[in-house]
């Protein structure tokens, strides 16, 4: 098979999500773009490559630097970070989740954040619960 992504936007105060579809080596993902100390809530749904009944038990974003993660969450087969963009440049964020049958996934999503420092610097909301 092969990665069928999407991305998939929400609205601003939601979430701007990556969808997985099928399988393969590695899909092309990619966020929006943001701005020098702009900040938002970034997702992966890993529902797509899960094998039928498998959850996501835990999970880990690395932003390589380019940014600071407020807070994390997890909901269903959806991980959720929080962060503010803290250098500028073409950004990869390696998102990587463990299964509940033991095998790890991972995929790599790319965001351009801009040199241009956002007006107003974002604060992260509180928490999902």
């Amino acid at each position: 098979m092969t990665w069928r992504p999407s991305a998939r936007i929400v609205r601003p105060g939601g979430c701007a999500s990556a969808q997985l579809r099928g399988m393969a080596l590695q899909p092309l993902l990619a966020w929006p773009d943001s701005n020098l100390n702009g900040g938002a809530d970034y997702s992966v749904d890993f529902a797509g490559v899960l094998s039928p009944g498998e959850t996501v038990q835990s999970f880990a974003f690395d932003t390589g630097g380019f940014g600071t993660q407020a807070w994390t969450y997890l909901s269903g087969t959806i991980c959720t970070a929080w962060f503010s963009w803290t250098q500028a440049g073409g950004a990869t964020v390696n998102v990587c989740a463990l299964g509940s049958s033991g095998a790890t996934y991972q995929v790599a999503v790319s965001i351009s954040v801009s040199g241009t420092a956002a007006l107003i610097a974002d604060v992260p909301p509180v928490r999902p619960t």
